[in-house]
C-alpha cells in the first residue's frame, strides 16, 4: 500500500544506528576476533621458526671459511697416517708471537728466491715450538714471493698436506652447489657437473678503479698456483699493456672464443655457469654486470650452440663465494681469471682433488 500524504514515512527523516553501536557490532566482533586469532597465529609460526633456525648461522665468508678450515683439519687428523702438528687454541693455553723476522723477509727482495724455503723455514721453526697456539705476526707470503716463478716449489709442500688434499666444505654449502649443479653419470640435456663450464671472468671489486693495471705495473705473472707449470693457456713474460687488458679484462667476443676453443677440445660441454655475481658490487656496477651477461648469454645461446648460459644462484649471500668456489671445484671445466685469488685456489684444490690440468683454462 503506497503511503498517504503526510504521513510519518514521508515527512520523518529514515534513523540510522550510531556509530559506536556499529563499531561494537556482533559481526565486526567477530571478524575482529577472527583477525586477532589469525595475527597471533602468524607470529606464533613466525616465533617457532626462529627458534628452529641453526643456532650457528654463517654470518660472512670468513666464518665459514674458518668453520671449513677446522672440518678438513679434524677429517685429516683421522684418516691420515702422517703426523701433523695441529695447533688448538683454548683460553688457558700457553701462546707465542712469532713475528716475520728481517732474515726471512730479506730473501723477499731476492729475484730467485725459492718460496719452497720460506715454507720449510716456518715448518721447522713450527715443530721446534713448545706452545699451544702460535700467532704469526705479518704476512708470511707477499706478493713478491706468491709471484715467484719458483711457485712451483711451494705448490709441491702445500698439495701434499692432508688438510688441502681432503678439504670440503660444509654440508650445508655441498647441498646448495649440488642443486645448482647436480651430478650426473648419466649423459644428460640437463645442466650437471659433467657437461658444464664454470667461468669467472672479473676481478672482484677493490679500492682501485682499475685492479687490472696493478700486475701490469709490475710486470706480475697469474696469481700464485695459476701460473704452476702444466697448466693450459698460461700467461707469458714479458707481456705489454694491451696483451695485460686482454687477459684481465677480457670482452665479451674474447670470452666468446675462449670457451669455443675449449668445446672444441672437450666436446662433451654444453651448457655455462657464470660465477662473477653481485657480491661487492654497488647499484651502478650491477646494472653494467647484469648488461655483460646479457650480452655474454645472447652471444653463446644465438650464435655459437650453447644449451645454456646460466648467473650464479647464489646471488649476494654472503656464503656465495664458498658455494661458487665449490661449483668451479667440481665442473667439469673451469675457465677463469688468472689475477685472481679465487683462481688460485680454485686451481689449488682442483688439482689435490686429481682433477686433470686440462680442465682448467684462463681468459
Amino acid at each position: 500500500m503506497l503511503p498517504q500524504p503526510g504521513s510519518s514515512r514521508l515527512t520523518s527523516p529514515q534513523k540510522i544506528p550510531a556509530i559506536s553501536s556499529r563499531m561494537f557490532s556482533r559481526s565486526l566482533l567477530r571478524r575482529r576476533r577472527f583477525y586477532v586469532a589469525l595475527a597471533l597465529f602468524v607470529m606464533a609460526l613466525y616465533y617457532f621458526r626462529v627458534l628452529d633456525f641453526s643456532p650457528d648461522p654463517i654470518t660472512g665468508y670468513e666464518a665459514a671459511f674458518n668453520n671449513e678450515m677446522n672440518h678438513a683439519i679434524e677429517v685429516s687428523a683421522r684418516t691420515s697416517p702422517v703426523k701433523y702438528l695441529h695447533f688448538k687454541v683454548a683460553p688457558f693455553a700457553r701462546r707465542l708471537k712469532a713475528p716475520v723476522v728481517s732474515w726471512m723477509a730479506s730473501h723477499w727482495s731476492q729475484a730467485k728466491f725459492d718460496p719452497g724455503v720460506l715454507m720449510n723455514s716456518w715448518i721447522k721453526k713450527l715443530q721446534t715450538l713448545d706452545v699451544e697456539c702460535v700467532e704469526i705476526v705479518g704476512e708470511l707470503f707477499v706478493d713478491r714471493v706468491l709471484d715467484s716463478p719458483r711457485i712451483q716449489n711451494l705448490y709441491d709442500i702445500i698439495s701434499e698436506s692432508p688438510v688441502v688434499k681432503q678439504y670440503t666444505f660444509l654440508p650445508n654449502l655441498q647441498a646448495a652447489a649440488s642443486n645448482i649443479l647436480p651430478f650426473s653419470t648419466q649423459p644428460t640435456l640437463s645442466p650437471t657437473s659433467n657437461n658444464t663450464v664454470v667461468l669467472h671472468a672479473y676481478l672482484p671489486p677493490s679500492q682501485i678503479d682499475d685492479p687490472c693495471s696493478v700486475p701490469a705495473a709490475h710486470g706480475a705473472p697469474f696469481r700464485t698456483f695459476a701460473h704452476i707449470k702444466g697448466l693450459p693457456t698460461g700467461f707469458e713474460l714479458p707481456a705489454t699493456r694491451i696483451y695485460y687488458e686482454q687477459r684481465c679484462k677480457p670482452s665479451v667476443q674474447h670470452i666468446v672464443g675462449r670457451l669455443g676453443a675449449t668445446r672444441v677440445a672437450i666436446p662433451a660441454l654444453k651448457h655455462v655457469y657464470v660465477v662473477d655475481g653481485p657480491l661487492g658490487l654497488n647499484s651502478t656496477q650491477w646494472v653494467e654486470r647484469k648488461r655483460w651477461f646479457e650480452a655474454l648469454r645472447f652471444e653463446l645461446t644465438t650464435k655459437n650452440g650453447w644449451e645454456t648460459v646460466r648467473w650464479a644462484a647464489a646471488g649476494a649471500k654472503t656464503e656465495s663465494v664458498a658455494i661458487d668456489m665449490e661449483l668451479a671445484i667440481t665442473g667439469h671445466v673451469y675457465i677463469g681469471n688468472g689475477f685472481s685469488d679465487f683462481s688460485s685456489n680454485v686451481v689449488l684444490l682442483r688439482l689435490a682433488r686429481g682433477t686433470p690440468k686440462g680442465n682448467i683454462r684462463f681468459l
